[in-house]
């Protein structure tokens, strides 16, 4: 798995496909995401792109309150994304906060979809032991699959939506294909 991690710089070959130097758009995280599809590692053939966002919650204690509880745990999830979803050339986005962005390239839907249900599985079942009581995982995806020419951040913002399905209708995963023609 190819991780990027806003603490680390490292270069790649580059390619047009999810290069941000070709779309002239605005976004809050476009800062932070800039460099992360700068470097993408991408196979010499990209036929379909799927994005991954990722968030995950502690109960009882949220993100904006406890940002640094949230930062002890993050490259422990970071090392169960790596052993349920590094295939596909995954290209992994980490802030050390409570949400994690991945890129894979020509994966299939039942592949992910089935590694992602075990990922979750095993996370949500995780707890630490804090002031006499327990407390939980929680972790949600949205799964964008699109064609190699997308606009990076419409990308990254697509299966931010695809997430957002996922707290609307109470699930832990939400995903929209992308129909290819071969």
């Amino acid at each position: 798995m190819f991780i990027y991690n806003i603490n680390q710089n490292f270069d790649a070959p580059h390619y047009h496909i999810l290069d941000p130097d070709y779309i002239y758009n605005t976004y809050l995280e476009k800062n932070l995401l800039y460099p992360y599809f700068k470097n993408l590692v991408k196979p010499q053939n990209v036929y379909v792109i799927l994005g991954i966002y990722m968030e995950y919650q502690i109960e009882d204690y949220s993100y904006q309150q406890f940002p640094q509880l949230y930062q002890k745990f993050a490259p422990s999830l970071e090392n169960k994304i790596k052993k349920y979803l590094d295939f596909g050339c995954a290209n992994l986005f980490n802030s050390n906060a409570n949400y994690f962005f991945l890129t894979m390239f020509n994966v299939k839907e039942t592949e992910v979809e089935k590694a992602l249900l075990s990922f979750s599985k095993d996370i949500n079942e995780k707890y630490f032991d804090r002031k006499n009581k327990y407390h939980y995982f929680r972790i949600r995806s949205g799964l964008y699959f699109s064609h190699p020419y997308i606009d990076p951040y419409e990308f990254y913002n697509c299966a931010k939506e695809q997430f957002d399905n996922t707290i609307n209708n109470n699930t832990i995963l939400s995903i929209k294909p992308y129909l290819l023609s071969f």
